[in-house]
């Protein structure tokens, strides 16, 4: 499952720190308009083309594919017409394309499974715009089309999951990558949401060191999801599933009324954030590390997770504001900064770090209250940057009594005036 972007409200396409002029150069020279105006360019192009796709700041929430083709269509376009002479012709002609796109949006349903017990029966939600139902069999419009996709499949060996509940997700989609993506994007969130109500200890007795110190995603999905038309037929090419699938029983919870419980209010205060787009997107990277079998992955991906949702440009901002909501901050900056030189020797040395399942374990703790303030404060703030200025915030007291000081200095001279 791929780690996705963060949700923006931009107002327009644009060009992400200025205009990328050396890169557009590069295009230029290497591109050719022929005499029956078709445009050729030379191997090696395509670097440029995904470089270029990388500065573009935009608000379509379609899958990378698409997009990154409808970029190069955009180029190949402008080039014809004004051989790139005006960089923002790219980002005009790219813009148009995605929303004739949007336009044209079909119904679609995925049908999967969860890791949860099928004697439960959560509540229907809806999230990002999807329509999320749950059920203890495939449901029956959909069984034969499904069943059929496994069998046109039989190579990869693909079965139903003993005991555990099915998901259908709507969803309303400009194509199918994006219907797959939105629609496990949804399930993504609610099961991040589990995730945090859940406490996990360690445990000493443990053989394993994965067992001693667990962070596995406890709601994790099944090994295949595939991809309906609204009549119940299959659709063509809409089979995804898990590669590297582990089988596992399906898990039983203490309190599923209090489980319930927890997901409608944590769900209820995201849908009045002020910045709902990062909440989702931080509850959708932080289970997508936790799926992770790899355990020296699990930890950069939490890592990067934790780097997104505090925005921070670098190591040093990341650990002031994570630290700001521990009372020991001396310490938790020295843990912090342990991790970080974790995190640098493994990506840039390819080092391993030593007791990594004990870091993923402190990693899993900070994120976990990292998530839980953002969503409970989240209609407490004006916007995420109010958030990130206040977690910024200095936390030396004495420092913060003398900008008091010089504050009040400051409306006693302009109240004078």
């Amino acid at each position: 499952m791929s780690e996705i972007q963060e949700g923006t409200h931009c107002v327009s396409v644009s060009w992400d720190n200025g205009v990328p002029e050396a890169l557009i150069k590069e295009l230029r020279s290497n591109m050719k308009l022929g005499s029956d105006g078709r445009v050729s360019y030379e191997i090696g192009t395509q670097f440029l083309f995904d470089a270029l796709f990388d500065k573009v700041v935009h608000p379509y929430g379609l899958d990378y594919e698409t997009m990154h083709w409808e970029f190069v269509m955009a180029i190949l376009e402008t080039f014809r017409i004004d051989k790139l002479s005006k960089p923002g012709d790219i980002l005009h002609a790219f813009k148009v394309k995605c929303e004739n796109i949007l336009r044209n949006r079909k119904k679609y349903l995925l049908i999967t499974s969860l890791s949860l017990k099928n004697m439960y029966l959560p509540k229907r939600r809806k999230i990002k715009g999807c329509a999320v139902m749950f059920s203890r069999e495939v449901p029956r419009k959909y069984r034969g089309a499904r069943k059929k996709l496994f069998l046109d499949h039989s190579e990869l060996d693909l079965s139903e999951q003993e005991g555990f509940l099915f998901a259908s997700v709507s969803v309303q989609s400009a194509n199918k990558r994006t219907a797959f993506m939105s629609a496990m994007s949804a399930l993504d969130v609610i099961r991040a949401v589990w995730q945090l109500g859940f406490r996990r200890n360690i445990n000493f007795l443990a053989m394993r060191k994965d067992h001693e110190y667990p962070t596995d995603s406890i709601i994790s999905v099944g090994q295949a999801h595939t991809l309906h038309c609204e009549d119940g037929k299959e659709k063509s090419g809409g089979l995804w599933y898990e590669p590297s699938y582990n089988n596992i029983p399906p898990t039983t919870v203490k309190d599923f009324s209090l489980m319930e419980s927890n997901l409608a209010t944590l769900l209820s205060r995201i849908r009045r954030s002020n910045f709902q787009d990062h909440l989702y997107a931080s509850l959708t990277n932080y289970i997508n590390a936790l799926d992770q079998d790899d355990q020296d992955f699990r930890f950069m991906k939490l890592w990067s997770a934790t780097e997104r949702m505090v925005k921070a440009g670098n190591s040093k901002e990341l650990i002031k504001r994570v630290s700001f909501f521990y009372k020991n901050r001396e310490t938790t900056q020295a843990m912090l900064e342990s991790l970080k030189n974790a995190r640098n020797m493994n990506a840039h040395h390819g080092l391993k770090p030593a007791n990594v399942e004990m870091k993923n374990f402190q990693m899993c703790s900070y994120v976990n209250n990292l998530l839980l303030f953002f969503i409970n404060q989240g209609s407490k703030f004006k916007s995420l940057n109010h958030v990130i200025d206040f977690i910024s915030s200095k936390t030396d007291l004495q420092s913060i009594d003398e900008q008091i000081s010089n504050l009040q200095m400051v409306k006693k001279f302009i109240g004078a005036k």
